[in-house]
């Protein structure tokens, strides 16, 4: 890339360079950063970069469980005002809050941090939490579609798997004394 900067500005200087080496040394450039970027992604430990993806996708993911979050609760309290019929409920959930929930799921697996990793007990946690998030919001949109009871029952159990992985969590970022 050095090559093609280190040129003349002038035009002549400029008219002078073939197309067949501005390309060849534009190739030498690109290769060699290639190469770098190899050579950096290569010899980075793998577990250093999964932490680092992890990291970088928690504030992602936060943003989305406020969203869905949010849009559950306007569901819940319009289906308990009678705003909406249990099927408007079902539509929501589905539409709205259950991609949310496999988004983040999905994220989370993609995320997978090593076992050596420190983050390894936070990631297992968050996971446990989308997991049960998710499952919770498929049964309540079931339920709601079908009618069947057992399902906002199951989905509440789900939901109180989640709050306690969520207070596990909690615990876990509190300075240890």
């Amino acid at each position: 890339m050095g090559l093609i900067l280190a040129r003349p500005l002038g035009l002549e200087a400029r008219t002078r360079i073939s197309a067949a080496t501005f390309y060849t040394r534009g190739g030498v450039a690109a290769l060699s950063l290639i190469g770098l970027l190899f050579v950096a992604l290569r010899f980075t430990p793998t577990g250093n970069a999964a932490d680092q993806r992890f990291r970088r996708d928690l504030q992602v993911m936060s943003e989305s469980e406020t969203i869905a979050r949010q849009s559950a609760q306007q569901a819940f309290e319009q289906l308990k005002g009678h705003q909406i019929t249990e099927s408007e409920f079902a539509q929501r959930l589905a539409n709205d809050v259950v991609p949310r929930w496999a988004l983040i799921q999905s994220t989370l697996e993609r995320d997978r941090v090593d076992d050596n990793s420190k983050l390894k007990e936070r990631w297992a946690l968050l996971s446990d939490y989308a997991d049960s998030r998710l499952a919770a919001f498929q049964l309540y949109e079931s339920g709601a579609r079908t009618g069947k009871k057992a399902d906002f029952e199951k989905a509440r159990a789900k939901i109180d798997q989640g709050d306690i992985d969520i207070k596990l969590i909690t615990d876990l970022n509190q300075p240890k004394k």
